[in-house]
C-alpha cells in the first residue's frame, strides 16, 4: 500500500470519530499526508496560498454577550478535524449560504453567525519547535469538493491547548460577521 492509499484509508474513516486527529498524527507524523489527495473527491492537495473558510455558529463558536469568537472555536482541530473550505472556490455570498444551510441541518439550533478565513500558510506556519503545530488535508465528500480538514499534529495536551489559542488567535483577526 502506498503512502497515499494509507493516507487516504485512515483520513476517510469515520468510525474514528473524536479519535481520527490524534490516529492521524501518530500515524503520519509531520503531515506527510497533506502532500497527497486524501479522499476520492479530491481537487488535489490544499495549497499554502489557498484560503480556508470555517463556518462560525452560536452558541457553541461565539459569546452570545460579547459577540466575539470564544477560544475553544477550534476545538475540532484536536478530535475529528475542524471543518473549513476552500477559498478559491467559493464566494463570501456563498459562505453565508452555506451557513444558512448548516444553520437548517442543525434543526436551528446553532445560528449561522459568519465566517473566518485565513491563509493555509498561516495554519501550517504555526510551528511547535520546528514542527508543524496544524495540518491541513483535503478532504473532499462526494457533495463537497470544496471540503478540507484542520488537524492539531501535537500529542502533549498542553502544547494542544497551546496552540488552540495561537490558532484561534489567527481566527479571532480574521473573522466576518454576517
Amino acid at each position: 500500500m502506498t503512502d497515499e492509499d494509507s493516507c487516504k484509508k485512515t483520513l476517510c474513516d469515520k468510525s474514528l470519530g473524536v479519535n481520527l486527529v490524534s490516529h492521524v498524527a501518530n500515524s503520519f507524523p509531520d503531515c506527510m499526508c497533506e502532500n497527497h489527495s486524501v479522499s476520492n473527491d479530491s481537487v488535489g492537495p490544499v495549497c499554502d496560498n489557498e484560503f480556508l473558510i470555517h463556518l462560525i455558529m452560536s452558541p457553541v463558536d461565539v459569546d452570545e454577550i460579547t459577540s466575539e469568537l470564544k477560544p475553544e472555536v477550534n476545538r475540532e482541530a484536536a478530535t475529528r478535524g475542524m471543518s473549513c473550505f476552500r477559498m478559491e472556490a467559493i464566494s463570501n455570498s456563498e459562505c453565508h449560504r452555506l451557513g444558512a444551510q448548516r444553520e437548517l441541518l442543525k434543526n436551528n439550533k446553532h445560528k449561522y453567525q459568519g465566517f473566518v478565513a485565513i491563509r493555509t500558510r498561516e495554519v501550517r506556519g504555526l510551528l511547535s519547535a520546528s514542527s508543524k503545530a496544524y495540518c491541513v488535508y483535503d478532504t473532499a465528500l462526494p457533495d463537497e469538493k470544496r471540503h478540507s480538514d484542520v488537524m492539531c499534529a501535537l500529542r502533549e495536551k498542553a502544547k494542544i491547548k497551546e496552540y488552540q489559542i495561537k490558532l484561534w488567535g489567527l481566527m479571532n483577526n480574521s473573522y466576518y460577521s454576517k
